[in-house]
């Protein structure tokens, strides 16, 4: 379904959504509802899931516009030093995955400790994905940040570091 929807030759970028399994034909209606839901926040050439619908597909349906300064703000001591955006990155991927150093690291493409030593960066300049007052804060502004345009790695297509075992 996702090739089908990144198919170059479409006339209009597509998306697709799939909700979970039914038990019986008088739950149809109610996945199919959530199927909708769900592609109606999907971006263009992805397929999403209506049960991990998250940060990044929600944001989709409010102003970027209006969202994009309170997420500077927030963000901005991370921002200034932040010249590759490595560490915004960083801070998105670890509040993604709900804060595990190695599941980010495989994310990311890094070492773990690549991530651990970001981590305490991110905490010096007061962006801790740990800090429950914060997180959802720091989810959002890295979503508006980031603005949807890098694709997330899939979790089954994440690659494990050189040198790390899988799994």
């Amino acid at each position: 379904m996702r090739a089908a929807c990144s198919e170059p030759g479409l006339p209009a970028p597509s998306a697709g959504a799939v909700a979970g399994p039914v038990a019986s034909l008088g739950g149809l209606g109610q996945a199919l509802a959530d199927a909708v839901a769900a592609v109606g926040v999907a971006r263009p050439g992805t397929v999403v899931r209506a049960d991990r619908v998250g940060p990044a597909q929600l944001l989709t349906a409010l102003p970027r516009e209006a969202l994009r300064a309170p997420a500077r703000a927030l963000l901005a001591p991370l921002l200034a030093v932040d010249r590759d955006g490595s560490l915004l990155r960083t801070l998105a991927v670890l509040l993604d995955v709900g804060g595990a150093p190695s599941v980010a690291a495989v994310r990311l493409g890094v070492h773990r400790n690549t991530v651990s030593a970001r981590l305490e960066r991110l905490r010096a300049l007061g962006c801790d994905p740990d800090d429950p007052g914060l997180r959802l804060p720091l989810h959002l502004a890295c979503r508006v940040q980031l603005d949807a345009t890098e694709p997330e790695v899939p979790e089954d297509q994440a690659e494990p570091p050189e040198g790390e075992p899988a799994g």
